[in-house]
């Protein structure tokens, strides 16, 4: 039966290998053994890479030691395929390729096939797109394998099925000349088009022109794609005579050759061998084989240079020839009376706990510091004599003992929860310095919130990332440029433990990726009471692009970027799953984890078979959005082709079109060039959507303003809930001490009760400033040494570092301004005018030194050039000493100067701060603030207990107001701040200044702890969605249900509503006196709905200067008369303040389950 010329390796390439969605896959998986056969494992089958389920593929079974090195070879140029067995007759070689990194590439592609082969792809849609980028993924394959394997003299034949595969065809056909292609068509997708609209081609044949129809039909680029591929494959066959009349009528091509397709058998071709007819058919196709191969041979000077490559055969690698050392691990057992010591040393409760911390210290002050104040080396650096030390030490036991006592009762009392379960969301934890997954004020506040959950023992779960090298390590160099470096870190030294299940196997969810499955491990740390799940991807399971998905914070290009949002939605959703764990509410810290909704709606769509739009009312009724950005640019943005690579499946798995699916990430979901919104994702799939500041607020409701149509952006949902700070985190252990010993001893179970904090007024004048010169000496201590570090690192002259430190001074008013160093946050505003800070800083009777510290992204060229900036210009004569720029800006340094500066200062670009934590830490330990009215400090301010820069800008150009505040920051140091430090008392105590701490310590600490934070949540979010979840899970889901009929009733009635009748009664139409009443009437016909389905209210408001309308009042009109489906409203509204106003009426849907108005955000104006 073989030929005179047959191939030593055939691909079969097709859309239906591995993939059952048509005939055409039984067509073919019936022919295989036939084939394998003849040809044994040359006969390699090729197909999409469209799994998208972490269980057992139902028609392939992975094998990784096929073609092993290839694939690895593949994979170092980008091709990623995964490699195993067909599990039909024969079970032939299978190849399922990877196409979805070619979405990014794909204009490029077919501008490029445009002018190559006239391919005409600008209609194509996105059903178009993924098989045309899968057939030139498979050409890619073909071209490697045989790049890797193929000599000249090896036969090679390409078997192309259907337009799918077209740009396989083409691909091959212009790198690969060595390759004989065939092309099937099988059937045109004309045809195909024609036969899915229950018609028919014409009869006869030529009556239309065919052209004509594939316009009509809006098949043009899979019409182009079809022809292209026939044009220039060295065979067209199509299975029958009629198909091979279509195939001259359709695309003016005859086709070479006859290959039958088999009879197809009725019911599944998978399972007992089947003929169908192949015996006598498959001649045909070595027939056609040999003819390409022909066609091949006529080009061998094209090719016949080619040889095999020779891979060079590498020397063992130089680990090999070193010693294999293995681990023995030797444990000192913990005496009986100190069991209690590692337990506390890997909870880290003891991080905000100063006694629990003292207690670490005092077991060996040196070796504390040596092991960079971390409890779990320290006990891994113990030593018999340092138990026995312990033991024999009668102050230490007590200390021990109280500290132990207070952990356990702690945690005791965690077991019964005060609250529902609430399930948190973050991509950065600010936990301790020691634990490095964050970077700065977003991960800083997800840590204190969780603290602050532990001490109120609220019930709640954090899900987050774990970071081998975390965030960068900022060093500068000699010339002040920024250095990113990253370090491992070993999870274990971060307080981190293994979780896993009941017969001890550790715990890992699994994520469908591209052509593979993501693995990740799941870790947990405890903070306090809390438990925090962290996902982890780099183990041995995954490739090593998969295994960098958790290796830097932020780290990595936006595909990386929404493969770590990928898994901490999805994934983090799986965890909770893993350990059967069900919240009440859902929780997004940034937008960063809004696919937790989406995995939440595919859970309830595919599991509980619900609808979609039930699925959501589900979903919202449990979730809250916290955004913390300031401008639409900083929220992240991803492109269709970015989800149709990663999600191409979950629009199916909810049961809504792409389209639809797409818009749930668009303010305009109508807009194909929108790309795709975390935060717009987020907003949508939660009830509630909260800002950080009151500021902040108003910015939000502005920056999602389209979302709701028909809204003005102050009637919006979109509350906010200002940001506080962890007490115990954050304040010093001697003013914890001295607030305990003035405000009593249970102050902390109230700590934002400002009644508690008046009694600051009490302490005498000299204690609180013998306190303040006190943190201020250990903070100058605190820098010397770390400067000495920073300043010898950057192989600074010993002179120079002498001199630094010889200029710092104990006694001299001390800035800080320390936080992310971007451009927003004005950090050259003080260094405006040079000449004047040189005289502010060197003031002989009144000096002032500023401590500077941050670190700038590393794509942020901009942040890193004003880093540059302000080194340059603290190593002048005139400012050595007196402007100090820090390294490596972390949670310790954070720490050390929110308790020993002076003075905070802040000078944000108005109103970009959402709010600022770091001036409420400053805040807590009696540092007063001199900030812009931007942020927390727009409400936190208050007269004669700190400085500000006002809210409003006065100019809209940004240098004008930059050279304005710089001004006045000069003014209000040089006349307010710094006298007021220096006019000291015969006992050389500033009076007044410690008159302004107290004020501060007292007017505002206590409205910026976490603990008010926490409280607001519950008040305003956390307690409502409780009860709405609640509802809307009960009576397998009645509710939902319910909602999702009563919506889509008002809806389909909503544009029927006809106004009858609307009239101004009395003299509202004319000129309104001070006191008299609007009043007015309107009749409306409301159709099939009911009189309280809907409101109706009457909008006042007037035009601002800028000529935008701004809403002065709204009233609800009350429903006086209703007569059969007649309605009639009335208000009768006083008038209250003189002016010009503009009024219109509104209608708008009413339900007792609605939260607010844009719960349903349907509006309609008349």
């Amino acid at each position: 039966m073989k030929q005179k010329l047959s191939p030593d390796y055939l691909f079969e390439v097709s859309w239906e290998v591995c993939n059952k969605v048509s005939d055409l896959h039984t067509q073919l998986s019936t022919k295989t053994p036939y084939l394998t056969d003849h040809l044994k494992d040359k006969y390699i089958c090729i197909g999409p890479d469209v799994w998208k389920e972490t269980h057992k593929h139902p028609e392939f079974i992975e094998d990784t030691e096929i073609f092993r090195s290839w694939r690895e070879y593949a994979a170092e140029h980008n091709i990623h395929v995964r490699i195993g067995r067909w599990q039909v007759q024969g079970e032939p070689i299978a190849i399922l390729v990877d196409f979805t990194p070619l979405f990014g590439q794909k204009d490029k592609i077919f501008t490029n096939y445009w002018l190559k082969f006239g391919l005409n792809s600008l209609s194509g849609q996105w059903d178009y797109t993924e098989p045309a980028m899968f057939g030139y993924a498979a050409g890619q394959v073909i071209e490697s394998f045989y790049q890797f394997h193929l000599t000249a003299h090896d036969r090679l034949v390409a078997h192309f099925h259907n337009w799918r595969t077209g740009t396989g065809v083409l691909y091959v056909n212009d790198n690969v000349p060595q390759a004989g292609t065939v092309f099937t068509m099988h059937e045109s997708i004309l045809k195909k088009t024609l036969r899915r609209k229950e018609m028919n081609l014409p009869t006869p044949l030529d009556e239309v022109d065919a052209g004509v129809l594939v316009s009509e039909l809006d098949i043009v680029s899979k019409h182009s794609l079809e022809e292209a591929a026939a044009l220039h494959a060295d065979l067209l066959t199509v299975p029958t005579e009629e198909a091979a009349d279509e195939c001259q009528w359709i695309l003016g091509i005859k086709p070479g050759l006859i290959t039958p397709a088999g009879i197809v058998p009725s019911g599944d071709a998978q399972g007992d061998r089947q003929d169908a007819g192949w015996s006598e058919q498959i001649s045909s196709y070595f027939t056609a084989y040999a003819k390409v191969l022909g066609n091949s041979s006529d080009r061998y000077d094209l090719y016949k240079d080619k040889k095999q490559p020779v891979r060079v055969v590498s020397m063992p690698p130089i680990e090999s020839m070193r010693p294999k050392w293995k681990k023995v691990t030797i444990e000192l057992k913990v005496p009986e009376d100190l069991q209690s010591l590692p337990e506390i040393a890997r909870n880290i409760w003891w991080t905000w706990n100063f006694e629990a911390m003292d207690l670490f210290w005092k077991i060996d002050p040196e070796l504390w510091k040596a092991c960079e104040k971390n409890p779990v080396i320290l006990m891994e650096n113990l030593s018999m004599e340092h138990y026995e030390r312990m033991l024999h030490d009668a102050s230490f036991m007590k200390q021990y003992e109280e500290v132990v006592k207070n952990f356990h009762q702690y945690m005791e009392e965690g077991k019964q929860k005060k609250t529902k379960k609430i399930a948190y969301f973050s991509m950065e934890y600010g936990l301790s310095e020691h634990i490095k997954i964050y970077s700065g004020g977003l991960g800083v506040l997800a840590g204190d919130f969780l603290k602050q959950a532990s001490d109120d023992n609220v019930d709640m779960i954090g899900i987050g990332l774990l970071y081998r090298y975390g965030y960068f390590t900022q060093s500068l160099s000699v010339h002040g440029e920024q250095l990113d470096t990253y370090h491992p870190h070993d999870f274990i030294k971060m307080f981190a433990t293994p979780v896993r299940d009941e017969s001890g196997e550790r715990i890992k969810i699994s994520i469908a990726f591209p052509g593979r499955t993501l693995h990740a491990r799941v870790w947990k740390i405890d903070v306090g009471r809390i438990p925090l799940y962290l996902l982890d991807t780099d183990i041995s399971e995954n490739q090593s692009f998969d295994r960098f998905v958790t290796h830097q914070l932020y780290g990595g290009d936006w595909e990386n970027r929404f493969k770590q949002e990928f898994l901490l939605g999805i994934g983090g959703i799986r965890i909770l799953d893993a350990l059967g764990i069900k919240p009440d509410v859902y929780h997004c810290n940034e937008g960063h984890a809004a696919f937790t909704g989406l995995e939440r709606l595919r859970k309830y769509v595919q599991e509980e078979n619900l609808s979609f739009h039930e699925a959501l009312e589900v979903v919202r009724a449990s979730s809250l959005f916290t955004t913390h950005t300031p401008v639409p640019a900083g929220h992240d943005f991803f492109s269709e082709d970015m989800l149709r690579t990663y999600m191409p499946h979950y629009a199916d798995r909810l049961g809504i079109s792409w389209e639809t699916f797409m818009g749930l990430g668009k303010m305009n979901p109508n807009d194909p060039q929108e790309d795709y919104s975390m935060s717009v994702l987020a907003a949508k799939l939660a009830k509630f959507v909260n800002g950080v500041s009151k500021i902040h607020g108003k910015v939000s409701r502005n920056m999602f303003k389209d979302l709701y149509p028909g809204f003005f952006p102050e009637e919006l949902h979109l509350s906010h809930v200002t940001n506080g700070v962890h007490f115990g985190t954050w304040t010093a252990k001697e003013w914890q001490q001295l607030y305990r010993k003035t405000f009593g001893d249970n102050y902390l179970q109230d700590v934002s009760n400002p009644e508690a904090w008046k009694k600051i007024m009490q302490v005498p004048d000299e204690e609180i400033w013998v306190l303040r010169n006190k943190k201020r000496k250990q903070l100058l201590e605190y820098i010397n040494e770390r400067l000495l570090s920073n300043l010898a690192r950057r192989q600074e002259t010993p002179r120079k570092i002498y001199q630094l430190m010889e200029a710092v001074s104990e006694n001299t008013l001390t800035i800080g301004f320390a936080r992310r160093f971007a451009t927003y946050k004005r950090a050259r505003l003080l260094f405006n005018d040079i000449d004047r800070l040189a005289k502010i800083v060197n003031n002989p009777d009144m000096p002032v030194q500023f401590i500077y510290a941050g670190k700038a992204h590393p794509a942020d060229k901009a942040g890193q050039d004003l880093i540059k900036h302000i080194l340059e210009i603290s190593r002048r004569k005139e400012f050595l000493g007196k402007i100090i720029f820090l390294e490596d800006y972390d949670m310790e340094l954070g720490r050390e100067l929110v308790k020993g500066v002076d003075i905070w200062l802040n000078t944000p670009t108005r109103p970009m701060e959402a709010s600022g934590t770091s001036g409420q830490k400053a805040v807590l330990n009696g540092i007063m603030n001199f900030s812009v009215l931007d942020g927390w400090w727009a409400e936190g301010y208050t007269e004669e207990a700190g400085w500000k820069l006002k809210e409003e800008k006065t100019f809209e150009n940004q240098e004008f107001q930059d050279e304005l505040d710089a001004e006045t920051v000069y003014n209000i140091l040089e006349s307010e701040i710094v006298p007021m430090f220096y006019t000291r008392n015969k006992e050389n105590i500033p009076e007044e200044w410690v008159r302004w701490t107290k004020n501060c310590i007292a007017r505002i600490a206590p409205h910026y702890t976490n603990k008010r934070m926490m409280d607001d949540y519950f008040r305003l979010f956390y307690n409502k969605l409780f009860e709405s979840s609640r509802k809307f899970e009960e009576n397998d889901h009645q509710l939902a249900r319910a909602m999702v009929h009563w919506k889509n009733k008002v809806i389909q009635a909503w544009d029927n509503i006809e106004v009858v009748e609307k009239r101004l009664v009395s003299n509202s139409g004319k000129r309104l006196l001070l006191g008299d009443l609007f009043v007015a009437e309107l009749k409306l016909n409301v159709g099939d709905l009911k009189s309280s389905d809907f409101g109706v209210e009457v909008v006042f408001g007037q035009k601002s200067p800028d000529g935008s309308r701004e809403i002065v009042s709204v009233y609800e009109m009350e429903q006086i008369k209703t007569q059969k489906n007649q309605v009639t409203f009335r208000c009768e509204v006083p008038a209250k303040r003189t002016g010009s106003f503009n009024y219109a009426f509104r209608m708008f849907p009413k339900h007792p389950e609605l939260a607010h108005r844009q719960d349903f955000s349907l509006i309609k104006w008349i």
